[in-house]
């Protein structure tokens, strides 16, 4: 019976792990999970994850047995592959990603930081959190993505409340180490009194801002557009649709 159980346990890590490169696969090539029915047997929208998981089952005689016990049990069977627990092994995989992250910038010391919103498709203001650091072992310039969360608004008070929680979380220090912040021009990001940045240089004399220049050239091609009827409409149109 101990052995059996032994035996088990892992068979199961030897499953999770396959399943976690299976995540970590969809992810890294911005790959959507679910299908619109995700039932073993429809083959055209069950999704990536799961026709993944059928493809790697052809080469792992561990993830073929798990399989064929889902098709032929359902429910009654702990699957690893509910949408639940492809959430898991996602914030998981996340936590660790983040963790690693905020090694490295404690290592660099000094880092800036790009903050950015945008409207999710439910319509739902996203704000992305970007750290840029020098890693010192190599002299690597790198960027990546610490967190995206959800705001009910964007004044620039409850912004400056967002950026504290997500940098305290990964115990960073940003009224030391951060020298550099990054946004849009709004008033609500930039502005002398109010703004994002304003409110990040209060308590850090050393973050300096810098205005988006991507944003800046945005600014730009938008005058351009404006200048055109035919544009003007084609653009409203599709903000229309989306």
């Amino acid at each position: 019976m101990e052995h059996k159980r032994k035996c088990q346990i892992s068979m199961n890590r030897q499953i999770v792990s396959e399943l976690i490169s299976i995540v970590i696969f969809l992810v890294q090539h911005n790959l959507g999970f679910r299908g619109h029915n995700e039932k073993w047997s429809n083959e055209l929208s069950r999704g990536n994850f799961k026709d993944l998981v059928l493809l790697m089952s052809k080469h792992s005689g561990s993830l073929a047995e798990h399989v064929t016990k889902l098709q032929s049990k359902g429910k009654k069977e702990l699957s690893f592959v509910s949408w639940e627990r492809q959430n898991q092994l996602i914030d998981s995989i996340a936590q660790d990603i983040a963790s690693q992250i905020q090694t490295n910038v404690k290592q660099s010391k000094f880092f800036s930081i790009a903050i950015d919103s945008t409207f999710d498709t439910s319509r739902k203001e996203q704000v992305s959190f970007i750290i840029r650091y020098v890693y010192p072992n190599t002299g690597s310039i790198f960027e990546r993505l610490l967190s995206i969360r959800e705001s009910p608004n964007t004044y620039g008070n409850d912004l400056f409340s967002l950026f504290i929680n997500v940098i305290e979380k990964y115990n960073i220090d940003w009224i030391s180490d951060l020298v550099g912040q990054s946004f849009d021009g709004a008033s609500n990001m930039r502005g002398m009194y109010n703004g994002l940045q304003a409110l990040v240089k209060a308590k850090n004399k050393h973050a300096t801002f810098v205005w988006c220049h991507a944003h800046k050239l945005n600014l730009v091609v938008k005058e351009l557009v404006s200048s055109s009827v035919d544009s003007v409409n084609l653009f409203g149109n599709l903000e229309t649709l989306y």
